[in-house]
């Protein structure tokens, strides 16, 4: 980017947020981040954070790994941190079901590849 013309700032930032490579989901409050997931695509690892008696606490999971009961714990101790109405326990199933697809996109070997490609071109761009 130091070579080039100086581009809108808020343009490169609306086409990295389309294709971003690194996926995330973070509960902040003043003093910072306190709970949420991460995952690089390529890497097809998700971390999961909290905080835990004062203490950050990182689960990290094979995205494959997602659809397993076992993961709705940990999803229930993220979703604890967020200011929602309703059950807690919903909220973790419905985070789980958007995992379960996120999770079908990024196994998809015609989408990852385009995924790729744009995300290139968007560099270069």
């Amino acid at each position: 980017y130091v070579k080039r013309q100086f581009a809108k700032c808020l343009t490169i930032t609306e086409k990295r947020s389309l294709i971003y490579l690194l996926k995330s989901l973070v509960i902040r409050n003043r003093k910072g981040p306190v709970a949420g997931l991460y995952c690089w695509i390529e890497s097809k690892c998700l971390t999961l954070f909290y905080e835990d008696n004062g203490k950050r606490v990182q689960k990290k999971i094979d995205i494959n790994e997602i659809g397993n009961q076992d993961i709705n714990q940990l999803l229930l101790k993220v979703v604890h941190f967020m200011n929602i109405d309703g059950e807690v326990e919903e909220k973790a199933k419905q985070l789980h079901q958007m995992l379960i697809i996120f999770k079908e996109a990024v196994n998809d070997p015609e989408f990852m590849p385009q995924l790729l490609d744009i995300d290139k071109w968007i560099e270069t761009e």
